[in-house]
């Protein structure tokens, strides 16, 4: 069944790439840095409005930020 997940080492490497602290990007989602944390390194979700939030601040689409998962499996 295919499956979606979010691209954080996209959004980690364009974060870094515009020398942005992720202080700067928690505040932006109001919410802690420890949680910002472990949203981009993929241990808790990113909400819709945050996903909006974080693609306008790094210049990514939306589109960029999903990763389509096709796990396929033959019995």
């Amino acid at each position: 069944m295919p499956s979606i997940e979010i691209n954080t080492l996209k959004i980690k490497s364009k974060r870094v790439e515009l020398n942005l602290r992720q202080v700067h990007m928690a505040k932006l989602i109001n919410c802690s840095t420890t949680t910002y944390s472990k949203k981009e390194c993929g241990k808790v979700d990113f909400n819709g409005k945050e996903l909006l939030i974080v693609s306008q601040a790094l210049h990514i689409p939306m589109e960029e930020l999903y990763i389509f998962n096709n796990n396929l499996t033959q019995t």
